[in-house]
């Protein structure tokens, strides 16, 4: 009727939790929520979780808007560098428009426009998965590049039996021990950027063709 949508999480385990950025300077969110629609006969159906755009902040000062509850989570072990938050919505009204829609729609008569197939509505959440084994390659790749740079410029003790005196240690690199750590890094990096070109190939032909 008033051409809305309403987002509510009346529960705790409704409470969106983990979103990066949004602990403390996020304004707006892309909230993943249940879409419930009434059929003909009048009836609540759920069309599984959708996309939608939220502002959950003042631009002005960041206080958190009428209806939103909106915070950091703390510390986390080994990750408290990155903001994460918490969002509870009590029936937040946000306009149509502010679903995205691009291979779905509600009409302004409430008809929900179903995709050409479902997996489409998680796009957005499979997208983020294929850059996290970007990432890792990229992780993985800086820490294994450094390592076996040092390994191989750093010296330390001489062969055993080698009784000419002279000030000759070995690379670290050319222990056993060493290869056996550093090698397998190098072997991980390798495959994960290739799985990580293939997965981005996939998914480009999935969303673009």
């Amino acid at each position: 009727e008033t051409d809305e949508f309403e987002l509510h999480s009346p529960t705790l385990t409704s409470t969106k939790w983990w979103v990066g950025g949004l602990g403390k300077i996020s304004t707006h969110t892309v909230v993943f929520a249940q879409l419930w629609l009434k059929n003909d006969k009048g009836e609540l159906v759920n069309h599984g979780p959708h996309p939608f755009l939220v502002q959950v902040r003042s631009q002005s000062d960041y206080s958190s808007l009428p209806g939103i509850t909106v915070g950091d989570i703390g510390p986390k072990f080994g990750y408290a560098t990155v903001d994460n938050g918490f969002l509870r919505m009590d029936k937040v009204r946000i306009p149509r428009n502010a679903m995205l829609n691009r291979f779905f729609n509600v009409t302004r008569e409430g008809r929900y426009v179903p995709p050409p197939h479902p997996r489409l509505i998680y796009a957005g959440m499979v997208g983020v998965r294929v850059y996290i084994v970007n990432d890792s390659f990229n992780a993985i790749a800086r820490a294994v590049t450094i390592a076996a740079r040092y390994s191989a410029v750093r010296r330390q003790f001489a062969p055993l039996g080698d009784k000419s005196g002279a000030p000759r240690e070995l690379q670290v690199l050319d222990y056993g021990n060493q290869q056996a750590r550093i090698v397998p890094g190098i072997a991980a990096a390798y495959s994960l950027v290739f799985v990580a070109q293939r997965l981005s190939e996939m998914f480009s032909n999935v969303m673009y063709a």
